[in-house]
């Protein structure tokens, strides 16, 4: 490997530098449990989630402590799709037979190993996100967010209108996303919907409640109701959201839609 050589012995009683240890690990797990296992976009079919558990003990425990690999299983069950088990340095890492300052090692492409395919056997970058635990597989996940259509996680992933922002607060707007982070571990990211600022929550709370309408004439009221003086009418406001600019205004209650004060009755004599 390309790392300095820190003294790790394993159960086979043989001492090699950190850097190799990672390198026995990562092939034995994609050529033993990895590549073995069925799945698609998301992670394991079901039949493999079925079947990990025995097949991962029986290969796991011939060569760590049971105690470490059903804890390691453990940790594959909660991953979403059970997607760890298909990150084979991804598992060697949560074996702590690899760590974080092993992606400047160089090990033997596990998949090139697998394929008996000489011609490629340049060792690689490790890689704790990858099908075969190097920089030369593919990533099974995704390492980083895309946001397509209206997705976000903050009013910079939404429009340039000053008008829009990122809601992460109303049902329906809001996801989790996962990303592979160094550890080969999924990390949970919730993602939001851009919205015009006045359909945000906050500012709905606002309008909804000035139930008054602002008025200059008869025309700009439903009947029955009538353009009137409002200026009487204690702790009034008129709250409105401008849906170009986003700007929220309040102005006080000149004239407003009204139901007229019914007219007296004269009585005859």
């Amino acid at each position: 490997g390309s790392c300095s050589t820190r003294a790790g012995c394993s159960r086979q009683s043989s001492c090699a530098s950190q850097c190799s240890r990672c390198d026995v690990c990562v092939t034995t797990m994609y050529t033993q449990v990895s590549s073995k296992l069925k799945h698609d976009n998301t992670g394991l079919t079901s039949a493999s989630m079925d079947a990990f558990d025995s097949h991962f003990s029986s290969v796991c425990t011939q060569l760590y402590s049971a105690v470490l690999c059903s804890q390691v299983a453990a940790i594959v069950q909660a991953s979403p799709g059970m997607r760890l088990a298909l990150r084979p340095a991804g598992l060697c890492a949560a074996l702590a037979q690899c760590t974080t300052s092993d992606a400047s090692c160089t090990i033997k492409s596990p998949s090139q190993i697998l394929a008996n395919d000489t011609s490629q056997a340049t060792s690689r970058p490790v890689d704790f996100c990858t099908t075969d635990g190097t920089t030369n597989s593919t990533v099974v996940g995704t390492k980083s967010l895309t946001f397509t259509g209206s997705q976000c996680i903050s009013a910079a992933n939404c429009s340039s209108l000053a008008s829009e922002v990122c809601d992460m607060s109303t049902a329906g707007h809001v996801a989790t996303a996962y990303l592979c982070s160094a550890t080969g571990r999924d990390s949970a990211i919730t993602t939001g919907t851009c919205i015009n600022i006045c359909d945000s929550p906050e500012v709905l709370a606002l309008t909804t409640q000035s139930s008054v309408v602002g008025c200059s004439s008869n025309s700009d009221c439903a009947s029955p109701t009538e353009c009137l003086d409002g200026s009487g009418i204690e702790g009034c406001a008129i709250v409105a959201c401008d849906h170009t600019t986003g700007t929220v205004t309040s102005s006080s209650c000149v004239n407003v839609c009204q139901v007229p004060p019914a007219t007296p009755r004269t009585l005859g004599a």
